[in-house]
């Protein structure tokens, strides 16, 4: 009996019919995966399947089977997402004009103007800004019109026209008067900055008239300052920015990318003078984790345990827990699990342990720490993810042998057909048919039990 003949398919796992479902179109069996996804019960799972059978199709050239999912799909909002990734494929194939009727077929004019801007970027990204620039002037919908006339100044700016990204920046300034004002400038401003006209960028900031909005987009300079290693400029910065919030995750943001840098007192320092408890821990639990990449032990240890919110202190443990892993600290990385108060975040952090161990290629080391696992269903999901990682690294037959010793039937069929995509991303696609069918025997035996 096939999978979805099964009378009690629907009641089964629907993330891995999802998961056979999306093997099914990476091998270019599409009509099966569509066939599949009438039995998967989790909303979001089958708006997620449907979405990457459409995106497959329309990269294949199958437009009109790829609209014809898409408009299947009962999520409006969701629908539209996938339309305009649709309408993105056309114009980069050079369909132009089709890519704009599919958005004249839309009556909502939010949705149509979301559509046209993605057919605008595109166009742009391609070179033909001022097509593009002729297009966003049919966009009824002002704030989608906003967003694409600022996409087209990001692609300028990328493309080494400054002025003519600041230009349009500007006139943007002028017109625009709904809430994304400094959404729309800051991505200009961050793009500016990443081709070294700072004080272009900075110009942006002028014609914003509430604290929030500024704050917001200086932040934006200053990640961007950060991240290119600007940070005494990004410093200079800071106290422009006078909301409380938006200063306190600059400083953070600063504070961790200079403990990456090996800045480590000037990034302690730093940390302690944030003002908000919050964006100061998160601070301190990232210079922890650059610590521990630096394979110190005890300062980030003692740094992780002095900080005052439990969830951040778990989040920070997990990391360097991982970091300690690659670099061949196993044993105090399982010692810092242990010690790890919140039962959940212990067992997640085992599980990046065994992870980072295949990663690196010690895989028995893996699969035993796996076994001490007392929980079954965390211990079923661990050989999972190793097999999973397994085949991410090209070793599909070691991937294969512990797939099959999975005990559990759900997740061992999940775990074949995500070995199975590995393979057909390699276009290996007569042996990921052969296992995906593996997969759909182990489900559809399952659902019949």
């Amino acid at each position: 009996m096939s999978l979805q003949s099964s009378p009690q398919a629907s009641l089964f796992n629907s993330e891995v019919v999802g998961a056979i479902a999306l093997t099914l179109v990476e091998i270019g069996r599409f009509e099966r995966a569509v066939q599949l996804t009438q039995i998967i019960a989790d909303d979001k799972n089958k708006l997620w399947t449907l979405r990457h059978i459409a995106i497959a199709l329309a990269e294949a050239g199958e437009f009109d089977r790829a609209l014809q999912i898409a408009r299947t799909i009962v999520d409006d909002k969701f629908k539209g997402h996938v339309l305009r990734q649709i309408s993105v494929i056309l114009t980069e194939t050079g369909e132009v004009e089709r890519a704009v009727q599919l958005s004249q077929t839309i009556t909502d004019n939010e949705l149509k103007g979301y559509i046209l801007s993605g057919v605008t970027v595109a166009l742009a990204k391609d070179g033909e800004v001022d097509r593009a620039l002729q297009l966003t002037q049919t966009i009824a919908d002002d704030r989608w019109e906003s967003i694409a006339v600022s996409e087209i100044a990001v692609a300028l700016a990328k493309d080494g026209e400054a002025d003519r990204a600041l230009q349009l920046a500007q006139s943007l300034a002028q017109t625009i008067r709904h809430k994304s004002t400094a959404l729309v400038l800051g991505r200009i401003a961050i793009a500016l900055v990443e081709v070294g006209e700072v004080d272009r960028a900075l110009q942006l900031t002028q014609p914003l008239v509430e604290d929030w909005q500024k704050a917001y987009t200086l932040r934006g300079i200053v990640v961007a300052l950060v991240e290119v290693g600007k940070f005494e400029r990004a410093l200079q910065l800071i106290p422009k920015i006078a909301d409380n919030t938006w200063k306190a995750s600059a400083l953070r943001d600063i504070s961790i990318s200079l403990a990456k840098a090996r800045s480590i007192e000037q990034a302690l320092e730093l940390a302690q003078t944030i003002a908000r408890e919050k964006e100061k821990t998160e601070a301190l639990g990232g210079i922890a984790v650059a610590l521990a990449e630096d394979e110190k032990v005890k300062p980030p240890l003692q740094l992780a345990q002095s900080l005052a919110e439990d969830k951040e202190k778990a989040y920070t443990l997990y990391q360097i827990a991982a970091v300690l892993t690659q670099v061949g600290k196993v044993e105090q990385a399982l010692q810092l699990a242990q010690i790890i108060v919140d039962d959940r975040w212990k067992v997640q952090t085992v599980r990046r342990i065994t992870v980072v161990l295949v990663e690196v290629e010690e895989i028995d080391r893996a699969l035993q720490i796996a076994q001490t696992i007392s929980d079954e269903k965390e211990q079923t999901e661990v050989l999972g993810e190793i097999a999973v990682t397994l085949a991410q690294a090209g070793q599909y037959d070691r991937a294969l042998q512990i797939a099959r010793t999975i005990p559990d039937d759900g997740e061992a069929a999940e775990t074949l057909a995500k070995i199975a995509y590995q393979l057909a991303e390699q276009e290996q696609t007569e042996r990921a048919a052969e296992i995906i069918e593996s997969a759909i025997a182990i489900a559809a035996a399952t659902t019949t039990s």
